[in-house]
């Protein structure tokens, strides 16, 4: 988590009180014991719900994804009786904090210290908005730049098969970079990172050219003027050019992701249409909150012509995120509420950053 504490995977959907510093306890502590013999045994737990919905819309889900790349490490033979675990860790997935040099409209200050930065200069304004959420917000994201955090990191560098890094922005992050310099055994480590593809420069493509291999995820929510509205800070003609100078690397499986939220409406197509240019893969996650940039903040005639757009694509390389889209639109709830929030929150983003986002939705 960006705090700092311990969970089971990135999507779970349970509370967590326990400091990476904790991890020792915690592995094999009484509560993941029992979660580990009910997800043997079948349960469907709420705290993997995100992994739930996916499946019931016919999406891969992370849960899935990582039983098929994790079953070649034998995870079941390392686990005893008792559901403890007797070996190795072979994987981590990192949420690095805050650090973040964009303030995307749909994030929140948990993830990004610019936003934070935001918040605390507009205090008055955020709060003045009834159903502006800042329960989420820390105190102290510097975790990751701590001897704490380097020497956690140190006890799996010679086990670890396979690393994920987000944040914030891990390419800002010093220690990532160091991380990725020491690396024992870097042919047989997977490494992989979730970026906004604003630091692919030489630099980090020196880094990870030693990787066996390397899955390395761009988030966009949209093109050109879209991209540089809604991931305001950010530069179109940069974050394509980075894109380009780092998807054909011959150990780089390189992917878009597209977190499906009210924008999705009116930049999701163009997006689709320019992956399918540059023979690109996209993945699709959907936004869970605040629930007033959802899909559900939209009226119910733009989701209809969303729906019909969608149907008349025929695409080379994503069509079946077509399908995917189409899935999640039948949860689709319209709610007056919540557009209305929409409208107010994007009008106030609009007033502080001089932009336009409340315009995006046609």
């Amino acid at each position: 988590m960006p705090s700092g504490k311990l969970t089971p995977c990135c999507v779970w959907e349970g509370v967590s009180n326990i400091n990476f510093q904790e991890f020792d306890n915690w592995i094999n502590s009484e509560y993941l014991q029992n979660v580990r013999k009910r997800m043997y045994q079948g349960e469907k737990i709420k705290e993997c719900n995100i992994c739930w919905q996916d499946e019931s819309v016919g999406k891969k889900s992370l849960r899935q994804i990582y039983n098929q790349e994790f079953a070649k490490f034998s995870i079941r033979d390392n686990i005893n009786k008792n559901w403890q675990v007797t070996n190795s860790i072979c994987a981590l997935d990192l949420k690095l904090g805050n650090l973040c040099n964009l303030k995307c409209v749909m994030c929140n200050p948990s993830s990004s210290s610019q936003l934070f930065t935001e918040y605390n200069t507009n205090k008055a304004k955020f709060n003045s908005l009834e159903n502006y959420s800042i329960d989420f917000l820390e105190k102290d994201f510097s975790w990751p730049l701590t001897d704490d955090f380097k020497k956690f990191l140190n006890k799996f560098q010679s086990q670890i098969k396979w690393i994920k890094f987000t944040g914030g922005e891990p390419t800002i992050i010093p220690h990532i970079l160091d991380v990725l310099d020491n690396t024992n055994c870097a042919s047989d480590v997977i490494v992989t990172l979730t970026t906004n593809g604003t630091k692919l420069d030489q630099n980090f493509i020196d880094k990870i050219k030693k990787f066996h291999t390397v899955w390395l995820t761009v988030s966009l929510e949209g093109i050109q003027e879209h991209n540089d509205q809604i991931r305001f800070l950010s530069h179109w003609e940069e974050i394509e050019r980075n894109i380009l100078s780092v998807c054909n690397l011959p150990n780089v499986y390189f992917s878009i992701n597209h977190v499906l939220q009210c924008f999705s409406v009116s930049t999701l197509i163009p997006l689709l249409t320019w992956c399918d240019q540059h023979n690109l893969e996209l993945n699709i996650g959907k936004l869970s909150r605040p629930e007033y940039l959802s899909l559900d903040a939209v009226d119910t005639n733009t989701i209809d012509k969303f729906a019909q757009a969608l149907k008349a694509l025929n695409l080379i390389r994503n069509q079946n995120i077509v399908n995917e889209v189409l899935g999640y639109l039948q949860t689709y709830k319209y709610s007056p509420d919540l557009e209305q929030q929409r409208h107010e929150y994007l009008q106030l983003i609009d007033s502080i950053r001089s932009t336009k986002t409340d315009q995006i939705i046609d």
